[in-house]
């Protein structure tokens, strides 16, 4: 009988312990649940976040190389009439497309001394006018500094390595 109550004893001390654990890897579990699962959500967030950036740079690529474009007709404009013309073009955009989303300061700041100098370039009367070359490469280049594909992708993806055309 003692034989007995010894195995009924180990066997209800490893049942104990068979239970434990149970209850242990249960509860290990759920956290490891729960941890993948918030891990999960926040890399869908981190990826609507880049989908979002992504978007709204290549609205903005759209409008601003629309804008840089515009300028650089005027700016290479050969008579008043052409001048004009192509003024037209620029102030749509101006007044337009380019206020639609928020628009990088510097930009607004270059958009807004190309679009002074028309004015003074008509008073002038100089065609094609070497300070509208001027700001137009200056508009150029300050849409190209905010265009940065960084913004959208990071530095690293950004580098060309991941097929992201380099700046």
């Amino acid at each position: 009988m003692v034989v007995r109550e010894v195995w009924e004893f180990r066997f209800r001390a490893f049942s104990a312990v068979a239970a434990a654990a149970s209850a242990l890897s249960i509860v290990i579990g759920g956290f490891v649940g729960l941890y993948t699962f918030r891990q999960q959500g926040l890399a869908a967030d981190a990826l609507k976040l880049k989908e979002l950036r992504l978007i709204q740079y290549n609205e903005k690529k759209a409008v601003y190389y629309e804008l840089v474009d515009a300028a650089a007709a005027v700016a290479t404009s050969r008579t008043r009439q052409e001048v004009e013309r192509n003024a037209t073009k620029y102030s749509t955009l101006y007044y337009g497309k380019a206020h639609i989303f928020v628009i990088d300061q510097s930009v607004y700041e270059a958009k807004v001394a190309f679009y002074s100098a028309i004015a003074d370039a008509l008073k002038m009367g100089e065609f094609p006018s070497y300070s509208l070359q001027a700001l137009s490469l200056k508009l150029a280049s300050t849409c190209r500094e905010v265009l940065r594909a960084e913004d959208v992708f990071g530095p690293q993806e950004a580098s060309g390595a991941h097929g992201v055309v380099e700046r």
